[in-house]
């Protein structure tokens, strides 16, 4: 769900379009006619058109055949994660309806419901990732680098609660899926942190917003006379800059350094800059050390921020290069089920530096997700760095509220 979008108002638009076309009677389904649809959707909104006429074709032709063999819906839809992983863009995907209906609520940070986790697959194993902040995994115990063996008594991978996944086709990003829950549900998992040590937890699905997030992932830590806060954003959603801002001028406000961890899906562009000039503007909020948390999942409107904060030397980039995931999307209804991503635009200059690409870090740190009991080392090693950025400052003399220099 790593969603782009140039502007509030343009966002906006092709919400209440994709709204109106999904909203209506549902269409009757045609089974041999998904892999057509999602050609067609490419061919008309993709905003690459020289690909489009003189790539797709052969392309289509490549996998037409295997679409019109396949037994059932479920196989047609994995031909077409096939074409889809041969086209070079990100903002390319085909999603679930539920996905999409997440997605949507992410971006106007509506509650929906949410376990407050997602799955890393690797290989034929599933690691808990994604485990924000105040969620129900949370407060159920989960941690992050969990071993999922069994989601309600079966392995994940039969588990009937397992959505699609929603990385991009095309890039090398990990591959996460969400459980598919409505409020109040109970679900089981039986997770092993340590190698053949296994428990269970029972979890109770919640109506949740991105905002709600945002607010529980707060955090003041104690480190050599300092107090280093920091904040996560899992999405750049509605009026996301105006929440930080609260947060930044109120419980923050004492902090002598800051983390604004970006890992995650992407968002929206108007906000993303707003979030820019708010970090590195003439009249920014912040004046103090500050460092961004990147990796592989980080993309679109948050790779735009970690781009233009480093341009602006307001920020350190610490962890992993991210996904290379920024121009715009659209979304097309299917039918069946299905939503496709497309991608239908660029950002004039961030997109030739950053799609297909990624932002390097500055300080490069690799993070690890197996069994990792919820260690964080891409945060720690950020941390670190904001304790000995402030001792240098103090130092040297430099006030506390100096502006932020690498």
């Amino acid at each position: 769900m790593n969603v782009l979008f140039d502007s509030r108002g343009s966002r906006s638009f092709r919400v209440l379009a994709v709204a109106s076309v999904l909203g209506g009677a549902p269409a009757v389904a045609q089974v041999p006619d998904l892999f057509e649809r999602a050609v067609d959707a490419v061919a008309a909104r993709h905003w690459d058109r020289e690909f489009v006429q003189r790539e797709l074709p052969d392309l289509v032709r490549t996998f037409r055949r295997a679409a019109r063999v396949a037994r059932s819906l479920a196989e047609r839809a994995v031909v077409v994660d096939s074409l889809l992983s041969r086209v070079p863009s990100s903002h390319l995907a085909l999603f679930s309806r539920y996905t999409f209906d997440a997605l949507m609520a992410e971006v106007t940070a509506r509650p929906h419901p949410t376990l407050g986790l997602k799955l890393e697959q690797r290989g034929s194993r599933f690691f808990a990732c994604e485990v924000v902040a105040g969620g129900p995994a949370e407060r159920a115990g989960v941690r992050r680098g969990d071993l999922v063996v069994a989601v309600d008594g079966v392995p994940p991978p039969r588990a009937a609660r397992l959505d699609r996944h929603d990385d991009d086709a095309h890039l090398r990003d990990p591959v996460r899926r969400g459980l598919r829950v409505t409020a109040g549900e109970r679900v089981r998992l039986v997770l092993e942190r340590t190698r053949g040590r296994r428990g269970e937890v029972e979890i109770e699905a919640q109506a949740r917003s991105t905002a709600d997030t945002v607010r529980a992932s707060v955090r003041i830590t104690a480190r050599d006379g300092l107090r280093l806060g920091s904040l996560h954003l899992p999405f750049v959603h509605d009026d996301c800059a105006a929440l930080v801002a609260e947060l930044v001028r109120g419980r923050l406000a004492g902090c002598d350094a800051l983390v604004l961890d970006l890992r995650g899906r992407g968002g929206s562009a108007g906000e993303a800059r707003r979030l820019v000039r708010m970090f590195g503007g003439s009249r920014r909020i912040w004046r103090r050390p500050l460092a961004l948390l990147i990796d592989r999942s980080t993309r679109s409107a948050k790779e735009l921020i970690a781009l233009e904060l480093r341009r602006r030397a307001a920020a350190l980039l610490v962890g992993e290069r991210t996904a290379g995931a920024l121009v715009e999307a659209g979304f097309e209804d299917l039918g069946d089920g299905y939503v496709l991503m497309v991608p239908v635009g660029r950002l004039r200059g961030s997109s030739d530096q950053v799609e297909l690409r990624g932002v390097a870090p500055d300080l490069s740190v690799a993070d690890s997700l197996p069994f990792s009991r919820g260690a964080d080392p891409i945060r720690d090693a950020a941390l670190s760095w904001l304790s000995s950025e402030c001792r240098a400052r103090r130092a040297s003399g430099v006030p506390r509220a100096a502006a932020s220099r690498r």
